[in-house]
């Protein structure tokens, strides 16, 4: 009686999520710049596997555990932790995260979490350490919404929760059609110069280009690093 009210349970619990998850997209409740890693369909889905292809022939196929800092819908999360180790997601936007948690229990992937928060130099305080940690597309949000030095600061606070790697990515300045790119002028004149420098200025020993990817907000490709320890 007990193991037939347990699934009983579970079947209800994973028709909540699937309704949850159905009513999200139906009305476009998120801003959709990652997909479903489950559903392996779309323009967007081979962006991100095109990413993730990167970072796989860069990062030794090992269980490491993993912060995917804005982290929307999951896609990175999800693709970690099928190496097996613990990974963690955080989005300041509470449909994405919604959505992480969704995809999490309809297809019981039990070792990651998220959790809906900003994060910032302080908050990394309150974080274990991690031996990889995604950064992607985030960056220039930091200095857009505060300025170089608070974003330099939240970097040096990132890599002393790092163990082993950084993937990184970011707008840039010569991006067109959007309005953050004045806020990034001192990249100029040559982006993946200053974002390497950068980089290894708080904390990293070697940096290197592993791809180069459209986004949805420009037709200019983005940069993507690998920072290591």
């Amino acid at each position: 009686m007990r193991n037939y009210i347990n699934a009983l349970i579970y079947r209800v619990t994973v028709l909540f999520y699937r309704v949850r998850l159905f009513i999200q997209n139906i009305f476009h409740l998120t801003k959709g710049y990652q997909p479903n890693p489950f559903i392996l369909d779309g323009d967007s889905i081979r962006v991100c596997q095109d990413r993730f292809a990167s970072i796989n022939s860069e990062v030794p196929n090992e269980p490491l555990s993993c912060l995917d800092i804005g982290c929307n819908e999951g896609f990175f999360t999800f693709k970690m932790a099928e190496r097996g180790g613990f990974c963690m997601g955080i989005d300041s936007g509470r449909n994405e995260v919604m959505v992480a948690e969704s995809i999490k229990e309809i297809n019981r992937i039990e070792n990651v979490s998220f959790v809906n928060m900003q994060i910032g130099p302080d908050s990394f305080k309150s974080l274990p350490s991690f031996d990889i940690i995604f950064l992607l597309s985030v960056f220039h949000h930091i200095v857009r919404h505060n300025d170089i030095e608070y974003a330099k600061k939240f970097m040096i606070e990132l890599s002393m929760r790092n163990h082993k790697y950084l993937v990184f990515e970011t707008g840039q300045p010569d991006e067109e059609g959007v309005d953050w790119t004045k806020d990034l002028f001192f990249m100029l004149p040559d982006p993946e110069v200053w974002i390497k420098n950068m980089l290894l200025s708080v904390g990293y020993s070697s940096v290197k280009v592993i791809g180069k990817n459209k986004s949805i907000r420009s037709s200019i490709p983005r940069l993507l690093f690998l920072a290591t320890k």
